[in-house]
């Protein structure tokens, strides 16, 4: 099965954003898929692992990930497709790219879009 685990930058185009809440990108691996990207996760988890560095003494990762979400990009911000590509590039870098700094999952993996694209040619004979 294909996971996400080994994700490149370089494998990524971006479409866009949808509904000013994902930023939609085509995976081109061994099957083209379409990605779904949570926009607050991302910049949440980007945040996140940035403070958790940039701090000497951690001794409350609660108020880490409160400062991280609350600085973070919020739903109904519109992204322009450098901000979406610049941002998935730093989350690629993430030590644990996929989850928010409150262990929630980030990401969706539509179907691929070669059998969308099959599909679609099948109705049209």
């Amino acid at each position: 099965m294909e996971t996400l685990n080994d994700v490149r930058y370089q494998d990524l185009d971006v479409i866009g954003q949808s509904a000013e809440k994902e930023i939609i990108f085509c995976y081109h691996n061994k099957r083209r898929r379409i990605i779904c990207f949570d926009q607050h996760a991302v910049d949440e988890r980007i945040r996140y692992e940035k403070l958790l560095e940039e701090s000497k003494d951690i001794t409350d990762y609660d108020a880490i990930k409160t400062k991280a979400c609350h600085g973070a990009i919020k739903f109904g911000d519109k992204l322009n497709l450098g901000k979406c590509n610049d941002l998935m590039e730093r989350l690629l870098m993430c030590k644990v790219p996929f989850r928010c700094a409150h262990s929630r999952c980030g990401v969706s993996v539509l179907e691929s879009l070669d059998k969308i694209l099959h599909m679609d040619r099948m109705k049209d004979r």
